[in-house]
């Protein structure tokens, strides 16, 4: 769920390890570089607990990844799951905000909530990934001169989406 930098990064990591993965997002954009990465998209609109469970005779997904860091998509991720299924948050929301989970589905599904941000040893297995040439996010992205930066974020404060990544390098370009 979510696919900015992180999700887009979760997609190609879950797929690596050759999950077949499904991408949800309210960005038609972002479903189309998930597509191109492998996951089928599916569009995060008032349907998409309905397509899920289509989609999945419906069971609802094993593991939900939330990459959005919005509550509400937190709080979604607990319709998507199957009974028994996991669902792991690793968006991030600003200090103080609360979810509200069902606490029936959560019990009655006997789901697993598993929050994560780094994993201790998983950044050998990173490097290596990036390294291989495997995944294609990385050539996504987009190479800037860090002597430009306050130019750069002024720019990106009237335009946000200007870049989908960014890389901020130590040299001219």
């Amino acid at each position: 769920m979510g696919c900015g930098p992180i999700g887009m990064n979760v997609i190609e990591v879950a797929r690596e390890r050759g999950a077949a993965v499904y991408a949800c997002d309210i960005n038609p954009e972002r479903l189309d570089v998930a597509e191109h990465l492998g996951a089928v998209p599916l569009l995060s609109d008032e349907h998409l607990e309905k397509r899920v469970l289509e989609i999945t005779n419906g069971e609802g997904m094993p593991v939900v990844i939330e990459c959005a860091g919005v509550a509400s998509v937190m709080e979604q991720a607990v319709q998507l799951v199957v009974p028994g299924g996991r669902v792991v948050i690793v968006g991030l929301v600003k200090r103080g905000v609360n979810l509200s989970l069902p606490g029936l589905d959560f019990t009655r599904k006997e789901l697993t909530l598993h929050g994560s941000r780094t994993e201790v040893g998983n950044f050998p297995e990173a490097i290596e990934l990036l390294h291989s040439g495997r995944l294609k996010f990385a050539d996504m992205t987009t190479h800037l001169n860090m002597w430009q930066a306050p130019e750069i974020f002024a720019e990106l404060a009237q335009k946000p989406d200007k870049y989908y990544k960014g890389i901020l390098l130590n040299s001219e370009l």
